[in-house]
């Protein structure tokens, strides 16, 4: 039986990730912040540690409670984070700028760090991207930066491990309950408000949420050649068995900087 960690499988994408990883009998453990969710009462065969991100001693905490297990995993990904706090940057407390950041981008490299020696040989490791890496998502530096930092760390990680495959997904729009953070933010979240109020307005369900589960499979049946190192769009990429999937595969076999960040001329 395989083995998947879930680094905030309370969260929209991260729960839906538990049910399915469960239904393909995959064994689970997923970690919460401050509630299971409903989790608990539609997943059987997921266990669940209450783990902050932030708090680096609940962080040795996890890693010795799995330790405890002999517990080795196969897939571990990373669905927690945050978008607050939301506007101007000159306009915000530093401390909660800096604690977002702490959530989205040092707390899941500590986990990491923690965890890395628990993993099976062939270990897929799975991060997820938003906030416009290649552009500018005013008002939200925090999250946006983070995540960046997140692209650039798995192309190091992938690198430096020989034995474990890292790599980045962006999901797109999903509809879960992050975007409550900037219906809150009201004005603060400058033109990105009247854009989710109508996202959500109108009941959109964005990215299927069982695309973003075949993009991860995908990437993790494939060789760390291929797609280690990179930054994965669900919606944009030819992957799986889309239209064009064969060209991306060779051009992924033979260009080493696609998807990844880079300074191009021209």
């Amino acid at each position: 039986m395989k083995h998947a960690l879930i680094v905030g499988g309370n969260s929209g994408i991260g729960e839906d990730l538990a049910k399915r990883y469960t239904k393909d009998n995959v064994k689970v453990i997923g970690t919460y912040r401050q509630t299971p969710g409903v989790l608990t009462e539609s997943s059987s065969g997921v266990d669940f540690y209450q783990l902050d991100v932030t708090n680096p001693e609940n962080i040795d905490s996890f890693i010795e409670y799995l330790r405890d297990r002999e517990y080795r995993w196969d897939i571990i990904v990373f669905s927690v984070g945050t978008l607050e706090p939301i506007g101007n940057f000159y306009d915000l407390d530093f401390n909660q700028w800096e604690q977002s950041y702490t959530a989205n981008y040092f707390g899941q490299l500590r986990v990491m760090h923690g965890v890395r020696k628990l993993a099976n040989p062939g270990a897929t490791v799975i991060f997820f991207t938003g906030g416009a890496p290649s552009g500018v998502l005013q008002r939200f530096s925090a999250y946006s930066v983070a995540k960046i930092g997140l692209t650039k760390m798995v192309e190091y990680l992938d690198v430096e491990d020989k034995e474990v495959k890292y790599a980045i997904v962006g999901p797109g729009w999903v509809n879960t309950r992050i975007h409550e953070q900037t219906i809150a933010a009201g004005e603060d979240a400058g033109s990105n408000l009247q854009r989710t109020q109508l996202f959500l307005e109108k009941g959109e369900v964005g990215t299927p949420l069982q695309d973003i589960y075949g993009c991860i499979n995908w990437i993790a049946s494939k060789s760390k050649q291929m797609v280690g190192g990179r930054n994965f769009s669900v919606v944009w990429d030819a992957w799986g068995d889309k239209k064009g999937s064969e060209d991306l595969e060779s051009n992924l076999s033979h260009d080493d900087n696609l998807f990844k960040i880079r300074r191009f001329e021209g």
